[in-house]
């Protein structure tokens, strides 16, 4: 029996698991974030019919930004894995396709954050809430615009010192903004509370959301920012292809979660009008209808003396809104889950 003869080859850590391993997890969770998205837009097209032009397109824009930024990421890591396999010098590299990230993120995140500004300025109709917003909010765009012009001045990534200035202008203000719309969504709906129950449901429910909201995304910006600065690895790239996502979806669960009425063409949604109705108490007691019926007894009497008999007039009066019908969501104030519900 001849012997064998087994040759083995000691196999080191891969060069990019630390630095670039932590990366594409990051773009795995974000196209799952990206495909969350896409179920809510097809839910806020398939319901919500008659929402306003402009905040269809809106959602349509949305949809065409995320839809760059996750394929621009693909890309990237397709063309770092893929393409230049076996050749670990473009890791250290930046190229247009990394360089998009910090602009779309930046648009992104403004986009969103303006329209919980206008919803908060709808809540409340006050004029310097909206500036007090916007200011942090355009800065962090401007940081974040910024951010790219220098990805792509100074590609090397070996030294993510220099970019550490317009990171900071990038997310900070990104930050306070989303800080800001939580604080004051959350202040001015608890100044409306009231002693109605459904009332205080409908309440508790919006700021339940509107600290859902804000929460992750801020979160998740932190956890970009620590992680830039306790390690020389990129790894912060992670956190900002997911961040654009959170937003995206925290627009699209809070319009997705007002009520609605997708069946409205099969159901009679308006109630019969106000009427009056006269039944005399002969007529009454001929349907045999008595005080067990949900008519006092002492409603059931006879005739008056001569015969002339008695009337009672029957009011029905039923409060209903015909004026929305056909319509849904036109007003601003009803962009806020449940507020048109009563």
């Amino acid at each position: 029996m001849s012997g064998s003869n087994y040759t083995f080859v000691a196999y080191t850590q891969s060069p990019i698991a630390e630095s670039h391993g932590p990366i594409l997890i990051g773009i795995f969770i974000s196209c799952l974030l990206y495909g969350a998205s896409m179920v809510q837009i097809w839910n806020y097209f398939s319901v919500y019919k008659h929402d306003r032009l402009w905040m269809r397109l809106y959602i349509g824009l949305l949809l065409i930004e995320d839809t760059v930024n996750t394929a621009f990421a693909i890309a990237w890591i397709y063309n770092l894995v893929i393409t230049n396999f076996g050749n670990v010098e473009p890791f250290g590299l930046s190229n247009w396709l990394l360089e998009t990230d910090p602009l779309l993120g930046a648009i992104i995140s403004f986009s969103c954050q303006a329209f919980f500004t206008w919803r908060l300025h709808c809540l409340v109709k006050r004029w310097w809430i909206p500036i007090l917003i916007l200011i942090p909010s355009l800065a962090g765009t401007a940081g974040g615009i910024s951010a790219s012009i220098i990805l792509r001045i100074h590609p090397d990534l070996s030294d993510l010192r220099k970019f550490t200035p317009y990171l900071y202008f990038w997310l900070i203000p990104t930050v306070a903004a989303d800080f800001i719309i939580t604080g004051m969504m959350i202040y001015f709906l608890r100044q409306r509370r009231t002693s109605f129950a459904r009332t205080e449901s409908i309440l508790n429910k919006i700021i339940r959301l509107a600290i859902q909201s804000c929460l992750l995304t801020t979160i998740v910006t932190l956890a970009d920012i620590i992680s830039f600065v306790v390690t020389p690895l990129p790894i912060h790239i992670a956190f900002s292809y997911c961040t654009p996502k959170l937003y995206t979806n925290s627009v699209l669960s809070s319009l997705n979660s007002r009520p609605n009425r997708r069946f409205e063409t099969n159901e009679q949604w308006e109630l019969p009008s106000s009427g009056q109705q006269e039944i005399s108490l002969s007529e009454l007691r001929a349907r045999g209808i008595s005080g067990n019926d949900g008519f006092a007894s002492q409603n059931a009497t006879g005739t008056k003396p001569g015969g002339t008999e008695v009337y009672i007039d029957v009011s029905t009066h039923i409060a209903h809104d015909t004026s929305s019908k056909g319509k849904y969501m036109q007003d601003d104030d009803d962009s806020l889950p449940g507020t048109h519900a009563q």
